[in-house]
């Protein structure tokens, strides 16, 4: 039925075509007729591009109706008008039709196939729909966690299981291919042959190259540029060769910062056109769990391992929520693991850096030798970018700062497991997020989910500027492929998808105090830590009007580098 439907849309979009007048000539419409494909090729050199553009277009519909696919996925791809190259690979193709694949993006490269098999043999074999009878499915996700069968998310700990040794060496990578081995201060990238080069391995089916998916190994943007006179958006950063680390995520082989990824810029570009640059995730204890909390630590005598574990199961399950992305997005998967693992750094669960000690190391006993009261500690990721720099034509626009920050909130519980929003933050709850910001680039060596969130942060601010600046009308370059879908038929980027978490188990902890005397023991809880990560791009720039925007010379480097044009194939240069 696919194709049949597909049939009926050449013949439609065929029929309009050639009841039209002839657009480069009486010669192309007889060479179309007698299906001399090559000599109407021909007739279109030395064409204006609009003229050309429309005989290839004519020129594809008739070898696919001839059958001559492979003919016609060139002659299309020959279009220079992007929307217009969509329009004709949009009707020629179904994703897949050319070649092996969905043509659908995705970032995962490694094989994570022992990794799931270990999963499933081990944890609840009995739910997943590969080894039981259960309709259970488990897929790759950035780093050390998973989503289990009822969507809750869930440590992997390497470290601690011998089960998992030499898991790691499994997933390890190498530097992929000739050009991933080239290092560069400055790359620079073509977004409008990106979009090309990655809309043609769609419309043929073929899965897109690693070179494409980690972005030609930037790590990060420092400049956007737009050529009004190139019609074009260039990304300019440091980039080199790049490796799977131990967890299977793509990194710099000389620095182990992530490298950025297109499927997240896809995600930025379509936020920022849908929802202003606003996007995020939360972690929620649940109300009826926090009070059955509190009363539990009222009344219990239990003291050791089973406090802990009653405490535990006591509070059940957090909800997790994804807004102004989609939820199955890599770039959700990132956000909600970086939250995650951030709470855990913060109660003392997984290791810090000595700079930054968790929440309950740094807790003190009251004057009168009690513990302080329990209370929720609210942390949350936003932006840390300081200054826009932008040039006399707005037309090239740096950021500046270490672009992510923690933020806190000291919360109280009630009798009903209400919180009480005290809108700051005392103590432990923002001497940690303090220090977490201050320390982001130790964190995020020790742990690179921190580094792949920042890069995110980084490929948002992109979207969100070329979104208020205007950069497609003012470039002459309009996103087409990489525009979010609007009807049946269009050939948009596929983002790939990751399993949505929808619960977490509380992350909570406790700590013993003894009195310096030693005859008084107190024991501090902190539980249902809450927070996420919350992005509000727009009104970031909304504030460049005054402090945090600064004209500035660009610098002579940045210039030269982007004064070269992407030509044929290219979508990249140093």
């Amino acid at each position: 039925m696919a194709s049949i439907r597909a049939t009926l849309s050449v013949c439609a979009i065929l029929l309009s075509l050639l009841c039209s007048p002839p657009l480069a000539g009486q010669q192309l419409e007889d060479c179309l007729k007698h299906g001399e494909f090559s000599l109407a090729l021909n007739q279109l050199q030395n064409q204006p591009a609009s003229v050309a553009d429309n005989g290839l277009q004519k020129i594809a519909y008739a070898q696919i109706m001839g059958g001559a696919a492979q003919g016609a996925w060139q002659s299309a791809s020959q279009i220079s008008n992007g929307p217009l190259r969509n329009q004709s690979l949009g009707g020629l193709f179904q994703p897949g039709e050319l070649g092996r694949g969905s043509g659908s993006g995705g970032v995962t490269e490694a094989d994570f196939r022992p990794l799931i098999n270990l999963i499933q043999s081990t944890i609840a074999p009995d739910e997943w729909a590969d080894t039981g009878n259960g309709d259970g499915t488990i897929q790759a996700w950035p780093a050390g966690v998973f989503v289990d069968p009822s969507g809750a998310l869930r440590r992997i700990n390497t470290e601690t299981s011998g089960k998992l040794t030499g898991l790691r060496d499994v997933l390890r990578g190498r530097p992929e291919g000739i050009e991933s081995s080239l290092n560069a201060e400055l790359r620079v990238i073509s977004l409008r042959q990106l979009e090309r080069a990655a809309e043609l391995s769609a419309a043929r089916g073929e899965p897109l190259s690693p070179w494409v998916r980690n972005l030609g190994g930037l790590v990060s943007v420092s400049y956007i540029v737009a050529q009004p006179e190139k019609q074009d958006v260039l990304l300019v950063g440091p980039a080199g060769p790049w490796k799977l680390d131990s967890e299977g995520r793509p990194v710099s082989a000389a620095s182990g910062i992530p490298v950025l990824q297109l499927d997240d810029l896809v995600t930025c570009l379509r936020n920022a056109r849908d929802w202003n640059g606003v996007f995020g995730c939360s972690i929620t204890p649940r109300a009826d769990r926090l009070a059955a909390a509190k009363e539990f630590l009222a009344t219990t005598k239990l003291t050791g391992a089973p406090f802990g574990d009653e405490l535990r199961a006591t509070l059940g399950q957090q909800d997790v929520e994804v807004f102004g992305i989609a939820p199955d997005s890599h770039l959700a998967s990132v956000l909600v693991e970086a939250d995650y693992r951030m709470k855990l750094v913060g109660m003392g669960i997984e290791p810090s850096v000595a700079e930054v000690p968790s929440y309950l190391a740094r807790v003190e006993l009251l004057p009168d030798g009690t513990a302080p009261p329990l209370d929720v500690a609210r942390w949350w990721f936003t932006l840390n970018f300081d200054q826009l720099e932008v040039d006399d034509q707005r037309l090239v626009f740096g950021f500046k700062g270490p672009g992510v920050k923690v933020l806190a909130e000291t919360e109280f519980i009630n009798a009903k497991g209400e919180r009480i929003h005290t809108g700051k933050a005392v103590g432990p709850t923002k001497a940690f997020a303090d220090d977490f910001t201050e320390h982001f680039d130790q964190l995020a060596k020790k742990y690179p989910i921190y580094g792949q969130l920042r890069g995110a942060f980084e490929l948002a601010m992109v979207a969100a500027i070329f979104e208020r600046e205007q950069l497609a009308s003012r470039s002459g370059w309009e996103p087409t492929f990489f525009a979010s879908p609007q009807a049946k038929g269009e050939l948009r980027y596929q983002v790939a998808t990751a399993p949505v978490a929808r619960t977490v188990e509380s992350v909570m902890n406790h700590r013993v105090i003894r009195a310096r005397n030693g005859n008084k023991t107190s024991v501090h809880t902190l539980v249902g830590v809450s927070g996420g990560v919350h992005c509000d791009f727009s009104a970031w720039l909304d504030e460049t009007s005054g402090e945090r925007s600064r004209s500035a010379e660009i610098p002579r480097a940045v210039r030269e580098v982007t004064s070269a044009a992407a030509e044929g194939d290219r979508w990249w240069w140093d």
